[in-house]
């Protein structure tokens, strides 16, 4: 299985203060405990995908398969994601 790594900031919460705003069991707050609102219009999906570039709706034990989770925006600039 390969990995591809979210966008990161050397000037972040994590990299400054060792702390994440994931919302996760062992965070220390959310996004908001840093940003305030906005509007972008954003979506996530994921894929999981054969090595035929198919989208699998079943597990096959030993294949191997591809996560893709592509995030969009139809409006806005959400700073520090690339987008």
């Amino acid at each position: 299985m390969s990995n591809s790594a979210a966008p990161a900031r050397s000037n972040g919460t994590a990299a400054m203060i060792a702390q994440d705003r994931t919302g996760g069991p062992l965070s220390s707050g959310t996004c908001g405990s840093c940003h305030s609102g906005g509007n972008y219009g954003t979506t996530f999906t994921i894929e999981v995908k054969d090595a035929g570039n198919n989208v699998v709706t079943s597990y096959t034990p030993n294949a191997t398969y591809t996560i893709e989770y592509p995030v969009n925006t139809t409006s806005g600039t959400p700073g520090g994601y690339g987008m």
